[in-house]
């Protein structure tokens, strides 16, 4: 067939292959660009199915099988394993934010306290508040769909850590192009902690033991030790001169995410800053929690480029927070007229919970 054959190079030059573009119904033509080094692709007005006949279309990078003309079935009918029984490698992209071993931290709540433009996330008195790990994996071939069940972690025997709450969700970020890419947010949070048998899991008489990440058949290096500690102190992402700055990233018009502490803001007149980490009273960070009154010097940072209508992407680059928002802030204006303008904006996103 056409996609089998391809077309002729000549002189040395390499040729032609066709790959069928589900999407299209007809074959996309690669031919070599010798400027760019690499394959380029046009589409073709050629029908890879034929009226009456069925095609079957191997995906390498999936590994499934899609039959095409069969009669209900439009889009075509796959055939493959897609679940965490297809997966036969395992990357591990991003670890948690802290130096080994992995804390499963806690913190206990000192006072009520809300978070959000409506309170939306209440603590209580007394509360534990556990911080979970995430992870960002990879899982080969990328098409494979996880679940919660899917993942686990387990040691060098192949024993599994139980006592873990595991969630799974298909890694979104504004670093990532879109698409199938195989990545996916593993958050683990321990059940309940029971220091006894925590211990036992995950330490020997001679250290630490290192985990691996499991799904299927698939797994990761081992690079998981474990530990556990009460003193968490909610860290500061705002404090730009901390050595830890640099949490929260932003990308405009442009699509490139900057460094929220770089760039330059109202006018080039100096912004606030919070003087110090908020007091380990609550989960919560916000400007009550420390002084706000030192100038944080970013008149020489460059601008963000951004166009009406166009939206302009906030995201944490850690797994520290559990939910954050964005608000103008109407306390510290450097000029009564900031207000007036900010008001003529028509500026959606704000005030809503991420």
């Amino acid at each position: 067939g056409l996609a089998a054959q391809g077309v002729d190079g000549e002189d040395g030059t390499p040729g032609a292959f066709f790959v069928p573009d589900p999407e299209t119904g007809c074959f996309d033509m690669f031919v070599w660009d010798p400027e760019k080094e690499e394959y380029v692709s046009t589409p073709t007005e050629i029908p890879f199915v034929a009226e009456g006949t069925l095609t079957a279309v191997y995906n390498p990078l999936t590994g499934v099988v899609t039959l095409y003309g069969i009669e209900g079935y439009e889009g075509g009918y796959e055939i493959g394993a897609k679940g965490a029984e297809a997966v036969t490698e395992i990357t591990i992209q991003q670890l948690p934010a802290a130096a080994t071993p992995y804390n499963f931290f806690s913190v206990k709540q000192l006072v009520n306290d809300a978070f959000g433009p409506n309170g939306e996330i209440t603590f209580e008195e007394e509360e534990l508040i556990e911080r979970p790990l995430v992870y960002v994996i990879k899982v080969n071939p990328v098409s494979a769909k996880l679940s919660d069940e899917d993942v686990q972690f387990v040691n060098s025997k192949g024993d599994v850590l139980d006592m873990l709450d595991i969630t799974v969700e298909e890694y979104d970020d504004i670093l990532v192009k879109s698409g199938n890419t195989g990545l996916y947010k593993v958050t683990a949070s321990l059940k309940e902690y029971n220091k006894e048998a925590f211990e036992k899991a995950t330490k020997t008489a001679t250290g630490l033991i290192n985990f691996a990440i499991k799904v299927g058949d698939a797994v990761s290096d081992f690079e998981s030790k474990f530990g556990r500690s009460d003193n968490w102190a909610p860290a500061n992402p705002f404090t730009a001169t901390s050595a830890a700055a640099g949490r929260i990233m932003i990308a405009g018009g442009e699509n490139t995410a900057q460094n929220i502490t770089d760039l330059r803001n109202r006018n080039g007149e100096n912004d606030y800053k919070w003087t110090a980490a908020p007091k380990v009273q609550s989960a919560i960070v916000k400007s009550g929690a420390s002084a706000n009154v030192n100038k944080d010097s970013r008149t020489s940072g460059a601008y963000l480029k951004v166009a009406v209508d166009e939206p302009i992407v906030i995201s944490a680059t850690t797994n520290e927070y559990r939910a954050f928002y964005v608000t103008l802030d109407s306390e510290n204006v450097t000029d009564p007229s900031e207000t007036v303008a900010w008001d003529s904006y028509n500026i959606t996103g704000l005030n809503t919970l991420c």
